[in-house]
């Protein structure tokens, strides 16, 4: 498996995102936080999404030129329309617009709806707690095009993953991060061993 140092694979990854028809912008926020996850420690949200991207915006699901808009934005809450862009590019910009929100109402709630995958969703909570706040992410997704989770006792897959995250600043400490899927496992770790060619643990 050759090692690529983390520039090198922004730059690559960038150049790949702006060949699909992503602008500079949002290429560079997409492929920063693909490699910032691989730098975590949770590869199942790194560069190895890629190719799922790029399948996704073949298939239409994400329009990588698209930005969010704003539906409806009064005192402390707001709905943001996705408008099919890349589900990373619209977490950073409701998470930014959520940490605006509670500065001025104390509380803040943004939802976010029609992007593509949202990526490592600890990332945008460590973004709000790196502004001196608490906070909490519930992700979801289409139930036809996300199912990917059979219920308990189930034998087909009705539902996404339905992962959260939520952060706190620690003081002089490290911000305090938990992020997990709700199902048994996240299906990127699934991709890595397919990517790999290695055989999935028992469970």
């Amino acid at each position: 498996m050759p090692t690529h140092a983390a520039p090198q694979l922004k730059r690559l990854a960038h150049a790949i995102l702006a060949a699909a028809g992503a602008p500079d912008d949002i290429a560079a926020c997409v492929a920063d936080s693909l490699v910032e996850a691989n730098l975590k420690g949770v590869d199942s949200h790194g560069v190895v999404r890629l190719e799922w991207y790029l399948e996704q915006i073949r298939g239409g699901v994400i329009l990588p030129a698209a930005r969010p808009s704003l539906e409806r934005g009064e005192g402390g809450s707001a709905l943001m329309r996705g408008n099919g862009a890349f589900g990373i590019y619209g977490m950073q910009i409701a998470a930014g617009l959520a940490a605006d929100k509670a500065r001025k109402s104390q509380i803040a709630a943004v939802a976010l709806t029609d992007v593509g995958h949202t990526g490592r969703l600890g990332q945008f909570v460590e973004q709000i707690a790196g502004q001196g706040m608490f906070g909490m992410i519930l992700g979801g997704g289409n139930h036809e095009r996300w199912a990917c989770v059979a219920p308990y006792g189930g034998a087909r897959p009705l539902l996404p993953t339905n992962p959260y995250a939520f952060a706190l600043p620690a003081d002089r400490h490290e911000n305090v991060v938990v992020d997990f899927a709700t199902s048994a496992v996240a299906t990127g770790k699934l991709r890595l061993y397919r990517a790999g060619s290695r055989p999935v643990p028992e469970g």
